[in-house]
C-alpha cells in the first residue's frame, strides 16, 4: 500500500493542512510542536483503527480543535489491488460523526458501515490479522513506546506477542472452548446415567396394565345400559311436570294483568280531575289577558325609546370627560416647556466654559511641537554617524567568525580523517576471519543436509501413525471378529492376527530405530549452518564497510585541504579589513557613545506629551459638540410642545358645547322612565297569563281522550276474567303434580348413583391409558439414554485427545515464528550498526530462567537481555525486529518511524541513516517523523513542518 495525501480540518492544532506523500522515504521533518505526530495519530485511528494519543479508543474531545465543534480527516491511498482509495473519518466533539470508504471517482459505492470498512481495509492494506494490534506494534513505531514492549514484565509481554503472533488462540482452545465441551460431555454421561437408573426403577409391566384395562371397559358398557333406560324415565316424567307448571303461570299472568288494568283505570279517573282544574284556571287567565292588552303594547313600544334617549346621554358624558382630559394636558404641557427653557440656559454656559479650557489645551500643543521639532533634528544628525560606522564593524564580525568557523571545522575534519584512517585498518583485519567464498561453500553443503534432516523428520512422523493404527488395528482384530459386522472374519480365519500384527509392529520399530539414528546425526551436522549463515552476512557486511569507509577516507581529505585553504584565505581578508577601518573594539566603543546620547533625547516623552494634549484637545471639542446637539435636542422638543398646546387649545373650543347638552339629555330620559314605571304592573300581568290562555283549547282536547280510555280499559277487565276461570278448572282435572316431583327425584337418585360408576369406570380407562403410555415412552427413552451414553462416551474419548495435541500447539508456533523473526532482524541489526552480534529471542533468560519472549544480544562470549543494554542498543534493536515482523506479518510494506533516533549519540545516528535504507528498501513507503535531519540525505521526499501559532 502507498498514502498519496493526508488532508486534515480542526484536527487537534490544525485548521487546514494538506501533507503529499511519495514512494519511498518520506521524511516529516520538524521542531516539537510544529504537529508531526497529529498527522501520525490521524492516519493510524483513520486506516487503521488505532487508539487516540491517550491510549483510548474514544477520544473525540481532545483531537478537535479548541473552539470548533468537529474535525475531518481524508486520506487518499493505494490498495494492494493497485487501485486508489478515499477515506474520510468524521469526528465530533459531541454525538457521533461518520467513516466513509470509496473507490476514487466512484463515491456513489462508498462504505459506511464500520465493520465492513474494517474488514476492507485489512485486505487493502494486506493485514490478515486484527488491524489495530499489528499496527500498532509492527507497522509503526511510535517514539520510545516501540522499546517498551520488550521491557514488559514477562506476563505482559507473553499476552502482547501471543496477541500479535495469533498464538493466544490455542491457549483459548485448550482451557475455553475444549475444555468447556469436554466438561460438558461428561457431566451429560454422569446425567444420562441418573436418568436411566431412575427409569429402570419406575417402568410397569406393560401385558398387567392391558389386562386391567380390558376388565374396566366391560363393566363401563354394562353401566352405560342402565343409564340409558333411567333417562328414558325421567324424560318423560320432566314433559308432565312441564306442562303443569306452564299452565300455573298463564293463570298467574293473567291474575297479574287485571290487578295491573285495574290500577290503570284508578289513574285515569285521577286524571280526569286534574285536567277539570287546568280547564277553569285557563279560562281565569284568558281573561286577564284581554284586560291588559293595551297596557302591554304601550310599554313595549317605551322600551325602545328609552334605549335610544340612554344612548345619547352614555354618548354626551364621553365627550364631557374628553373635554376635562384636555383641560389636564393643557397644563402638563405648560409644565414641560419651563423645563426645557431651564436646560437650554445651562446648556449655554458649559459651552462657555469649554471653550476657555480648548484654548488652554491648543497653546500647550503648539509649544510641544516646536520642542520636538528641534530634538528630531539632532536625532538624524546622531543617527547619521551611527550608521557611518554599523557597517564597518558588522564587516568585520563576520570575517572574525568565518575565521573561527573554518579553524574549527579545519580540526574537526582532521579529526574525522585519523578516526577512518583507524577504521579501515580495523575493517581490513576482521575482513581476514570471515572468508567469504569459504563461508557460502560450506553453507551449501549444510543446506542440503538441512534438507536430508528434514525428510527424516517426516520418515519418523510417518512410521510412527503406521505403529498407531497397526496397534488400533492388533486391538480390533485380535478375537478375528469384524468390528463393523460383528462376526468371524474370514480373512483371518485360519491365521493368528497377534502374530501377524507383533510382526509389523517389529517391523515399524526397526525403521523408527534407523531414522531415529539418522536424524540424530544429521542435527549435529547441521548445527554450524545459523552460525555461518551470521558469519556470512557479517563477511558481506564488513566488505561493504570497508569500501565505504575507502570511500570516506577520500573524500575526508579533499575535506581537509579545502578547509585549510579556505582558513588561510579568510585570515588574509581580516588583517586587510583592519588595517583599512581600524581597530574593532574602537568602533564599537564609539558607536555606544552615539547611541547614548540619541536616547538621552527623550523623543518618545515629548511625543507621548504631545499625543496627551492632542487627546485632550479633542475631548474639548467633542463634548462641545455633544452640547450643541443637546440643545438642538431641546429645542426641537419646545417647539413639539407649543404645537401640541395649540392643538389641545382647539380641542377645548370644539367640546365646550357638550356639557349643556347632557343636562338637557338627561331631563327627557327621566320622564321616559317615569312613564315605564307606571305600566309596568300591567306588562308583568299579561305576560304572566299568556302561556296559560293559550292553553284552553288543549286541555278540553285531552280530557275527551281520557273518557275514551276509560271505557276501553272496562272491557278488556271483563273477558280477562272469563279466560282465568276457565284454565282454573283445566288445573283441578289434572294428575297430581307433587306425586311427579317425588317420581322424578328417585328417577336422578338412580342417574347419579349410574353417574358416578360411570365416572370412575373412565377415570380407571384414563388412568391406566395414561399409565401404558407413560411405560412406553419410558422404554424408548431408555433406548435413546443408552444410544447417547455411547455417543458421548466416543465424544469424551476424540475431545480428550484432541485438547493434548492443542495443549502445546501455541508455544511451538511462536518458536517457529520467533526463530525466522530472529534471523532476520539479526541482518537489520548488522547493517544498523556495523556490529557482528545477533538478536536472539527465546523463551528463557541468559540464567536459563523461564521468560517468555525474552530478547537478547548475543555475542561470542554472552549474552545481554534487552533491559541491560544502552539507549541506543535497544532502539537499534526495536528497530530491526520491527523491520523483521513488518516483513513477515504483513503485506503492507508500509511502516512509520516516530524520532528513530532518541537516546542515538551523533555517530549512531548517521550510521541508523546511512543503513535503514536496507531494511526499507523492500516497502512500497515509508514515513519517517523527527526533528533533526540525520535522514535527510536517504529520504526521497522532505516534509518540512513549521511551528503552528
Amino acid at each position: 500500500m502507498k498514502i498519496n495525501k493526508v488532508s486534515l480540518k480542526n484536527f487537534r492544532t490544525h485548521s487546514d493542512l494538506t501533507v503529499e506523500f511519495e514512494r519511498g522515504v518520506n521524511l516529516l521533518l520538524g521542531p516539537n510542536g510544529t504537529g508531526k505526530s497529529s498527522i501520525l495519530e490521524a492516519i493510524g485511528i483513520t486506516l487503521f483503527d488505532s487508539k487516540y494519543r491517550d491510549g483510548t479508543s474514544r477520544g473525540q474531545k481532545q483531537v478537535v480543535k479548541f473552539g470548533e465543534k468537529q474535525a475531518l480527516v481524508e486520506i487518499e491511498f493505494e490498495g494492494n489491488d493497485e487501485d486508489t482509495y478515499i477515506i474520510e473519518n468524521q469526528i465530533k466533539v459531541s454525538g457521533t460523526g461518520y467513516t466513509r470508504l470509496y473507490k476514487k471517482g466512484e463515491k456513489e459505492e462508498m462504505l459506511t458501515s464500520a465493520e465492513e470498512i474494517k474488514e476492507k481495509l485489512k485486505s487493502l492494506v494486506g493485514i490478515e490479522g486484527e488491524l489495530t494490534d499489528i499496527y500498532d506494534n509492527i507497522i509503526v513505531a511510535k517514539q520510545n513506546d516501540f522499546i517498551n514492549i520488550y521491557k514488559m514484565k514477562p506476563t505482559e509481554r507473553k499476552s502482547t506477542f501471543n496477541k500479535i503472533f495469533e498464538t493466544e488462540i490455542y491457549e483459548e482452545i485448550y482451557k475455553g472452548y475444549s475444555k468447556e465441551v469436554y466438561d460438558d460431555y461428561v457431566l451429560q454421561h454422569r446425567d444420562l446415567k441418573t436418568e436411566l437408573g431412575t427409569l429402570d426403577s419406575r417402568v410397569e409391566n406393560m401385558d398387567e396394565l392391558k389386562s386391567e384395562k380390558e376388565k374396566v371397559q366391560k363393566d363401563l358398557e354394562a353401566s352405560y345400559e342402565k343409564l340409558s333406560v333411567e333417562k328414558g324415565i325421567k324424560s318423560a316424567l320432566e314433559e308432565k311436570i312441564k306442562n303443569i307448571e306452564e299452565l300455573k303461570k298463564t293463570i298467574e299472568l293473567k291474575k297479574n294483568t287485571v290487578e295491573s288494568e285495574e290500577k290503570n283505570l284508578e289513574s285515569l279517573k285521577e286524571q280526569l280531575l286534574i285536567n277539570d282544574g287546568d280547564i277553569e284556571k285557563a279560562q281565569k287567565s284568558r281573561e286577564t289577558v284581554e284586560a291588559k292588552k293595551e297596557e302591554f303594547g304601550r310599554y313595549s313600544s317605551l322600551i325602545e325609546i328609552e334605549k335610544e334617549q340612554r344612548n345619547k346621554v352614555n354618548f354626551l358624558e364621553a365627550k364631557k370627560e374628553e373635554y376635562l382630559n384636555c383641560q389636564k394636558n393643557l397644563e402638563s404641557e405648560e409644565r414641560r416647556e419651563l423645563e426645557i427653557q431651564g436646560k437650554l440656559e445651562k446648556a449655554d454656559a458649559e459651552i462657555a466654559g469649554r471653550n476657555e479650557q480648548a484654548e488652554i489645551f491648543k497653546t500647550a500643543l503648539e509649544k510641544a511641537q516646536a520642542e520636538l521639532a528641534d530634538k528630531e533634528r539632532s536625532f538624524i544628525e546622531i543617527d547619521r554617524e551611527v550608521k557611518k560606522i554599523e557597517p564597518f564593524i558588522e564587516q568585520m564580525d563576520i570575517l572574525k567568525k568565518e575565521l573561527e568557523e573554518y579553524n574549527l571545522k579545519l580540526e574537526r575534519e582532521k579529526f574525522n580523517l585519523n578516526r577512518e584512517e583507524e577504521r579501515a585498518a580495523e575493517k581490513s583485519a576482521e575482513i581476514s576471519i570471515y572468508p567469504l567464498e569459504e563461508i557460502e561453500q560450506q553453507i551449501t553443503e549444510l543446506e542440503e543436509k538441512s534438507l536430508e534432516k528434514t525428510e527424516a523428520e517426516k520418515s519418523i512422523s510417518e512410521i510412527m501413525a503406521l505403529m498407531k493404527n497397526n496397534e488400533e488395528a492388533r486391538s480390533q482384530l485380535s478375537t478375528s471378529i469384524c468390528p463393523f459386522l460383528k462376526e468371524k472374519c474370514r480373512n483371518l480365519e485360519d491365521s493368528d492376527a497377534e502374530d501377524y500384527f507383533a510382526e509389523k509392529a517389529k517391523e515399524f520399530s526397526q525403521r523408527l530405530s534407523i531414522e531415529r539414528e539418522k536424524l540424530e546425526r544429521l542435527k549435529k551436522e547441521v548445527e554450524p549452518l545459523n552460525k555461518l549463515k551470521a558469519d556470512l552476512v557479517t563477511s558481506k557486511n564488513l566488505k561493504n564497510e570497508l569500501e565505504k569507509t575507502l570511500m570516506n577516507l577520500e573524500t575526508l581529505k579533499l575535506k581537509v585541504e579545502n578547509c585549510q585553504l579556505k582558513s588561510k584565505a579568510a585570515a588574509e581578508r581580516n588583517e586587510r579589513t583592519e588595517s583599512e577601518y581600524g581597530d574593532l573594539e574602537t568602533l564599537k566603543s564609539k558607536k555606544l557613545e552615539f547611541l547614548a546620547q540619541r536616547n538621552n533625547l527623550d523623543l518618545e516623552g515629548i511625543k507621548k506629551h504631545i499625543k496627551d494634549e492632542e487627546s485632550n484637545l479633542s475631548s474639548i471639542k467633542i463634548e462641545m459638540k455633544k452640547l450643541e446637539g443637546f440643545k438642538q435636542v431641546l429645542a426641537e422638543k419646545k417647539r413639539q410642545i407649543e404645537i401640541e398646546k395649540a392643538g389641545i387649545s382647539e380641542k377645548i373650543r370644539e367640546l365646550e358645547v357638550y356639557p349643556v347638552k347632557l343636562s338637557q339629555e338627561k331631563i327627557e330620559l327621566d320622564k321616559i322612565i317615569a312613564e315605564m314605571e307606571s305600566l309596568r304592573e300591567g306588562y308583568n300581568l299579561y305576560n304572566q297569563n299568556l302561556d296559560s290562555s293559550n292553553s284552553l283549547e288543549r286541555f278540553v282536547e285531552k280530557k275527551q281522550q281520557i273518557l275514551e280510555k276509560e271505557k276501553e280499559l272496562s272491557k278488556r277487565l271483563a273477558l280477562l276474567s272469563e279466560e282465568i276461570t276457565s284454565e282454573e278448572q283445566k288445573l283441578v282435572s289434572s294428575e297430581d303434580l307433587t306425586t311427579l316431583l317425588q317420581n322424578k327425584q328417585e328417577c336422578e337418585n338412580r342417574l347419579e348413583e349410574l353417574s358416578r360408576e360411570e365416572g370412575v369406570l373412565n377415570g380407571d380407562i384414563n388412568n391406566l391409558a395414561v399409565r401404558i403410555n407413560k411405560a412406553l415412552q419410558d422404554y424408548e427413552s431408555i433406548k435413546k439414554i443408552i444410544s447417547a451414553q455411547k455417543k458421548l462416551e466416543k465424544k469424551i474419548e476424540l475431545t480428550k485427545l484432541f485438547r493434548d495435541n492443542v495443549k502445546g500447539m501455541g508455544d511451538k508456533v511462536s518458536e517457529n515464528l520467533v526463530r525466522e523473526i530472529s534471523f532476520y532482524a539479526t541482518d537489520n541489526f548488522r547493517k544498523i550498526t556495523g556490529r557482528g552480534e545477533s538478536i536472539e529471542w527465546s523463551s528463557k533468560d541468559p540464567d536459563g530462567k523461564d521468560s517468555p519472549y525474552c530478547v537478547m544480544l548475543k555475542g561470542a562470549d554472552r549474552s545481554i537481555t534487552f533491559e541491560q543494554l544502552s539507549g541506543g542498543e535497544q532502539v537499534a534493536v526495536a528497530i530491526a525486529i520491527r523491520g523483521a515482523m513488518n516483513s513477515i506479518f504483513t503485506k503492507a510494506k508500509f511502516s512509520i518511524f516516530d524520532e528513530p533516533t532518541n537516546n542515538l549519540d551523533q555517530e549512531r545516528r548517521k550510521s541508523l541513516a546511512d543503513n535503514i535504507g536496507e531494511i526499507l528498501k523492500d516497502l512500497d513507503q515509508s514515513i519517517i517523523v523527527t526533528h533533526d535531519d540525520t535522514f535527510r540525505e536517504m529520504a526521497q521526499k522532505v516534509i518540512e513542518l513549521k511551528v503552528i501559532k
